[in-house]
C-alpha cells in the first residue's frame, strides 16, 4: 500500500471519502502516531514526546482513496484548551456516526497505566455507535515478563471480551516481538488487501 499524507480537518463535514478505512484513537501520547508508521513502514505521522499533538483528524490514504488510515486526536490530556477539548467532544462522535467505510476503530491503551474512565468513557460511545473495536495495548517493552502477565490478567477481569473483535499487546519499538505482524495482517484483511 502506498500510503500518503492527504489532509488534516476540524470539522467532519470537510472529510474526504475513502473506499474502506480503520481509525487509531486513545488517550495522548498512547502511541498512534507512532504505531501507524510502524505499520506502514515509514515515518507518515509526526510524532513527539509532548502529549496533545495530534488535535485534528489526520488522513493518510493511497493515491485512489481506496485504503485509509485515520488518526484521531488523543483524548486526557489535561493542558489542551478547553475549547479545543469541547470541539473533539463533538467532532469524534460525528466522526463515528458518519463514516459509511470505518472498518475497525483500533483503542490503544497504555499497557502499563490500564483502563482510565477516559478510555471507557470513549469505548462506550464507540459501542453506542455500533462499530466494530479492537484494543490494541501499547508500550509493552516497558514491562518485565511477569509484570506483562499481571497486566494481560487484569486486562481480562476489566473487560467483557465478547464486545472486541480483538485484542493486540504491542510494542512499536520491537514489532516482531509483539502483536503487530497479526495487527497488519487484520488490517490488510479489513481494507480489502
Amino acid at each position: 500500500m502506498d500510503i500518503k499524507y492527504l489532509s488534516s480537518h476540524v470539522d467532519h463535514a470537510s472529510l474526504p471519502a475513502i473506499n474502506a478505512e480503520v481509525a487509531f484513537i486513545g488517550r495522548s501520547n498512547v502511541g498512534k502516531s507512532s504505531l501507524i508508521n510502524v505499520i506502514l513502514g515509514k515515518k507518515i505521522c509526526f510524532t513527539s514526546k509532548k502529549p496533545g499533538k495530534t488535535v485534528c483528524i489526520n488522513i493518510f490514504c493511497d493515491d485512489y482513496r481506496k485504503y485509509g488510515f485515520i488518526d484521531l486526536p488523543g483524548y486526557g490530556f489535561a493542558k489542551t484548551p478547553i475549547e479545543l477539548q469541547q470541539k473533539w467532544t463533538k467532532l469524534i462522535p460525528e466522526y463515528l456516526i458518519n463514516r459509511l467505510n470505518l472498518k475497525m476503530i483500533f483503542v490503544l491503551i497504555d499497557v502499563r497505566i490500564g483502563f482510565s474512565p477516559l478510555d471507557f468513557d470513549a469505548i462506550n460511545l464507540m459501542l453506542k455507535s455500533g462499530r466494530p473495536i479492537s484494543l490494541v495495548f501499547t508500550k509493552i517493552d516497558k514491562l518485565n515478563k511477569n509484570d506483562l502477565q499481571l497486566a494481560k490478567e487484569k486486562i481480562i477481569k476489566e473487560i467483557n471480551i465478547n464486545h472486541y473483535h480483538n485484542l493486540y499487546f504491542i510494542s512499536n519499538k520491537h514489532p516482531i516481538e509483539s502483536d503487530i505482524p497479526a495487527l497488519k495482517k487484520k488490517i490488510n484483511m479489513l481494507l480489502g488487501k
